[in-house]
């Protein structure tokens, strides 16, 4: 049963475009949501998008225009069909929080027969990055999705195409702080999850996720101090494949290239610094190699007054090498990417190839992130628990509880 205290909300369909709007109260918090199908981006909407993106640039690597602009996922051409999210949680006077994310799937219709057959890599990335490990080699992610809709939807003619990707969820950096702001992001995911699973017809989202997000970003601590965050259920959970068998496809090039590109994101963080620190143990890595990225790093976060301890413990690392310490902190989620010219070439190295720097950091190492399918009512269901636990804390004082039965339907139909 949800919390007794309900945010008020008001949900619109009728808005140009194919828009819809969900408008919720939090507390002292106001939240606007607007679902933006994506061949219906105006210039504006498409501004604030490319906005909130830029930080995966600042956070996991180098900003790459071809990848965040010209994405076929977008939803603008077939045979795409994607939906857009921008949330705006505010309170009165401040400038508000802005949150965004994308909903994408095939379309069926609008593929061939082959493709409908084997789509392969006109996949969304969060389906085509992924394999499944069997007794006797490894399958394509799709096949094992495919297979288990076909067990939900038996008598659907392409269940598997009742399947969406969630993916771009982002916030702008740089923006002016603001008290609760991450409480702001928590918040406005949420409010995203119940606009885009009202009324949806598919059977599963699927993503990619780094357990830091879920952890760290899209929830909240209650007025209890006990941590709320989305549900996100681990692929082989929810279909029903053995533990741990799903993992990224480290033989594609597409899958190469995010790791490449965005390696505190992709690779698994504590895995990537036990092999960076054994490169210089051995001599592989020189001091000379890593000194370049890390006085990088340390010019661009005393430029920009960023963290003084870092700073230090940079300052001090480059005057007297510690391979552990340096690769520690090379290694972290957001200071990962100084090695990027490294990882791709940019910067020859002393002793090794790129290539080979490469490929020990994508075969001797974990995931970053795991492979999570959902299914929308339930997803709804786990949103619902954040905006109660938000509007507890947010408005501390009782409410009267409301009355059974009072619910609008539509929010009724979320919890079915």
């Amino acid at each position: 049963m949800l919390a007794e205290r309900r945010c008020s909300f008001e949900l619109r369909g009728d808005l140009p475009g194919g828009r819809r709007e969900l408008r919720l109260r939090v507390g002292t918090l106001s939240v606007v949501v607007v679902e933006i199908p994506g061949r219906s981006l105006n210039d504006r909407e498409w501004a604030d998008i490319q906005r909130a993106r830029i930080a995966y640039g600042a956070m996991w690597g180098e900003h790459d225009s071809d990848v965040f602009v010209n994405d076929p996922f977008d939803g603008r051409e077939p045979p795409y069909r994607a939906w857009h999210y921008c949330a705006w949680v505010s309170e009165a006077g401040d400038p508000g929080k802005l949150v965004v994310m994308r909903k994408v799937q095939l379309v069926a219709s609008q593929l061939s027969a082959d493709q409908r057959a084997d789509p392969g890599d006109l996949l969304p990335v969060d389906i085509r990055f992924w394999q499944v490990r069997t007794d006797v080699g490894t399958v394509p992610l799709w096949e094992a999705l495919r297979n288990h809709t076909r067990r939900l939807a038996p008598r659907d003619r392409y269940p598997e195409f009742r399947i969406a990707s969630i993916s771009r969820a982002a916030t702008p950096v740089g923006d002016r702080r603001v008290a609760g702001e991450r409480d702001r992001t928590a918040i406005g995911f949420a409010a995203i999850q119940l606009l885009a699973t009202h009324g949806d017809p598919n059977l599963l989202y699927v993503c990619s996720l780094c357990p830091e997000f879920r952890d760290r970003v899209m929830g909240l601590c209650g007025a209890d101090g006990a941590y709320v965050s989305p549900d996100f259920v681990r692929t082989e959970d929810q279909i029903g494949l053995p533990p741990d068998t799903v993992g990224l496809d480290n033989h594609l090039p597409v899958v190469q290239a995010h790791k490449t590109a965005f390696p505190g994101y992709f690779v698994h963080n504590e895995d990537a610094c036990r092999v960076i620190a054994g490169l210089l143990d051995e001599g592989r890595l020189t001091a000379d190699d890593v000194r370049v990225p890390a006085m990088r790093l340390l010019a661009r976060e005393s430029a920009r007054g960023g963290n003084l301890r870092l700073i230090g413990e940079l300052t001090a690392l480059i005057a007297e090498p510690d391979n552990h310490r340096m690769a520690e902190v090379l290694t972290r989620p957001r200071l990962f990417q100084y090695l990027v010219p490294l990882i791709a070439g940019a910067h020859p190295l002393s002793r090794m190839s790129a290539a080979e720097l490469r490929g020990r950091l994508l075969y001797e190492t974990r995931d970053g992130p795991y492979s999570s399918t959902l299914v929308p009512a339930a997803w709804a269901a786990s949103a619902w628990t954040i905006l109660d636990a938000a509007e507890r804390k947010y408005r501390p004082l009782p409410a009267p509880e409301r009355e059974i039965g009072t619910e609008p339907a539509w929010r009724r139909a979320q919890a079915m």
